[in-house]
């Protein structure tokens, strides 16, 4: 009986002992899983970590490569985010059509935020090889947004953009497009139907910031205009030049400069010698403020239907073949017609009429510079609003007060352009 005994207390001991590893077992189990799932945990963070982000590339183009100048705009329309690319100082010729959005384009379509940079704009070139097919070299698609800085865009042509319309020569817009201190020169848009926007076709948002359209021009039986500029979204101008811009058209005779169908304000900024009207606005809302508007074929602004004008401390005058203005027009004081009679305008007591007093058109190349100087003599010197002028003229000159009428400020000498920022005159 005794060594039965002892045979139950082993046994009971054994199990004690199994019972004790039992759930010393299941204690480094739960440990296991544990360190297990931190484990997991920080591998996933790794993970994450080591995922490549999007995020925002600045590119890099040696001169006139345009396989990097499309591999970088392609690059950032894939990122999403606001991107920049430098251009060295040189030529980027483009031979081929990349795409037809609204046309044939020579560079990919920008769907994002994107700023094209050159060295400068006289020795930064972007064109369409003269013996490529047509196409323009810019476009901007809805939700793009696109700044130019130091750029010239040249020798582009329009695409068809509906049945019987072509538009936009050497850039078409439905986004958001900034120029800085760039120009847009020597784009036309073909016949033989109806164009529009020789040199930029707008219907989103647009603004020339010291910048030039010059030389742009629109062709067709049905020409429609604008010459250098069509705007059927918002456009702001500010100490900026369009010249030399022309609409030929058997029976159209619309803006030769700029063809306005939305919102449009020009500030510091001159419409010369552009064929055939300044500003044809047509249920459109146009701006205007110290600013000049002369020598144009025929006629500074024509505006119909619904639109609405307001001109204040601005020059509109000399115009080469008939009256200064036609249709509707606001003065709000302080400002030269040569001849309104063309107008339905109420002029004040600040008004002026007659010969504004300007010297011959000069442009000396440099964006936004194209200008009248005023002439000693000049009656639209010190006959301006204070009130109403901004600081600088056109050419980033001090408005001295009284200021002056018109674009320019007259300094008793001829005048000079400010030293240059990043965004302008200092």
């Amino acid at each position: 009986m005794e060594s039965m005994d002892n045979v139950r207390e082993q046994f009971a001991a054994l199990e004690r002992q199994t019972e004790q590893l039992k759930h010393q077992t299941q204690a480094l189990a739960r440990q296991a899983r544990w360190w297990r799932g931190i484990a997991c945990g920080l591998g996933l963070l790794g993970l994450v970590s080591l995922a490549p982000p999007s995020q925002a590339a600045d590119f890099a183009c040696p001169a006139g490569d345009v396989a990097c100048l499309i591999d970088a705009i392609n690059q950032a329309n894939a990122n999403g985010e606001a991107n920049t690319i430098t251009l060295a100082a040189g030529t980027y010729t483009l031979t081929a059509t990349d795409n037809v959005t609204d046309g044939a384009n020579g560079l990919p379509s920008v769907t994002s935020t994107l700023t094209i940079r050159g060295a400068e704009e006289t020795t930064t070139i972007l064109e369409r090889a003269t013996t490529a097919p047509g196409f323009r070299p810019l476009h901007v698609a809805g939700p793009g947004i696109l700044t130019l800085e130091r750029l010239t865009i040249r020798g582009g042509i329009g695409g068809v953009i509906s049945l019987f319309s072509t538009a936009g020569g050497g850039i078409l817009s439905r986004g958001t497009l900034t120029l800085i201190h760039s120009t847009v020169a020597d784009n036309r848009v073909p016949g033989p139907s109806g164009g529009s926007g020789g040199g930029i076709y707008n219907t989103g948002t647009l603004t020339l910031t010291h910048s030039s359209l010059v030389r742009n021009e629109v062709n067709g039986v049905f020409a429609a205009g604008g010459g250098g500029v069509a705007n059927v979204g918002t456009l702001t101008l500010t100490h900026s030049s369009l010249a030399q811009n022309v609409v030929n058209g058997v029976f159209s005779t619309r803006g030769g400069s700029i063809d306005n169908l939305g919102t449009l304000t020009l500030t510091n900024s001159t419409i010369a010698d552009n064929t055939s009207i300044g500003i044809m606005n047509f249920d459109g809302v146009l701006i205007l403020l110290n600013s000049t508007l002369a020598h144009n074929v025929r006629g500074g602004i024509d505006t119909s239907g619904t639109s609405t004008v307001t001109l204040q401390n601005t020059i509109l005058a000399l115009t080469e073949t008939e009256s200064d203005c036609q249709g509707s027009i606001t003065s709000l004081g302080n400002n030269v017609l040569g001849d309104p009679t063309g107008c339905d305008i109420t002029l004040l007591d600040s008004d002026l009429t007659g010969d504004p007093g300007l010297d011959t058109f000069t442009d000396d190349g440099t964006p936004g510079n194209g200008h009248f100087p005023l002439l000693p003599t000049s009656q639209v010197i010190d006959a301006g609003n204070d009130a109403a002028c901004p600081p600088t003229d056109q050419l980033g000159q001090p408005r001295v007060g009284p200021c002056d009428i018109g674009a320019i400020e007259f300094q008793g000498g001829a005048p000079v352009a400010a030293p240059r920022g990043p965004q302008g005159p200092r």
